[in-house]
């Protein structure tokens, strides 16, 4: 999502984090869960929409399925490098494709999945799975896979 100013920035990458933490940890905090409602209620376009709407359902989700245990556990060590898979043919026009896993790489550092320092990232983009961007569903591009 591209942003106007810093402030709904910031909310949003409060969101994203607080969607994640859920799954970390099987809960949602009320707090964080109120304030993406807001949100989702102030959000003015369909895809400001669909993505926080998305958050609303991974943060009900980890909630609903887990039992109150975490959907995603820390690896017993930070990983020092892992492979991102993409299944959409990337483009240069579409800019640096590290600047969509800004926010994942800092909530995997901050969280301890992921060393601070040194930490490898390799890229996989098989040719069988490539699709069309702009026919692809508004789904999760990037899979990270643990390669110790």
């Amino acid at each position: 999502m591209r942003f106007a100013g810093r402030a709904p920035e910031r909310r949003a990458k409060k969101a994203y984090f607080a969607a994640l933490d859920a799954l970390r940890t099987g809960h949602a905090d009320p707090e964080q869960a109120a304030k993406l409602g807001r949100m989702l209620a102030e959000a003015s376009t369909r895809s400001a929409r669909a993505v926080l709407g998305h958050l609303m359902r991974v943060m009900e989700a980890a909630t609903r399925v887990t039992g109150h245990g975490p959907v995603v556990p820390p690896p017993p060590a930070p990983l020092e490098s892992a492979v991102a898979t993409t299944t959409l043919a990337w483009a240069p026009e579409q800019g640096d494709p590290m600047e969509r896993l800004e926010w994942p790489l800092e909530w995997l550092r901050t969280r301890g999945y992921i060393i601070s320092k040194g930490f490898n990232l390799r890229w996989h983009a098989p040719r069988s799975a490539a699709v069309d961007p702009a026919t692809a569903p508004p789904a999760a591009l990037l899979e990270l896979l643990s390669t110790k």
